[in-house]
């Protein structure tokens, strides 16, 4: 990862009853959905989860794309015509190694 992008999660709530937290993705630099999907393999190889990626201003449950992520691997590619859209905003929950991030596009 180039040295002027990077991301941080901050803690914007929890941890709640089951010690998860919610977090604020700040991101350095502009992003494409694959870039972000690979830094977040590469750096989180113990974490599994789900990205969620949906137009901005839609509801979790109506992400365009659910896609399971799990030890550094994918389950399924993100689609190409997705995977090449820039960043609006991310926010992410989780807790114990589950993650789970929501991009917004």
């Amino acid at each position: 990862m180039k040295a002027e992008r990077d991301f941080k999660l901050v803690c914007t709530g929890g941890p709640y009853g089951d010690c998860c937290c919610s977090y604020a993705v700040e991101l350095r630099g502009e992003w494409t959905v694959q870039e972000f999907v690979k830094a977040v393999l590469e750096r989180n190889p113990c974490e599994w989860g789900f990205f969620y990626i949906q137009r901005d201003g839609q509801k979790w449950y109506e992400a365009q794309v659910k896609i399971e992520y799990q030890y550094g691997n994918m389950k399924s590619t993100v689609p190409e015509k997705i995977a090449r859209k820039k960043i609006k905003r991310v926010h992410s929950n989780g807790g114990w190694s589950l993650m789970d991030y929501w991009i917004e596009t």
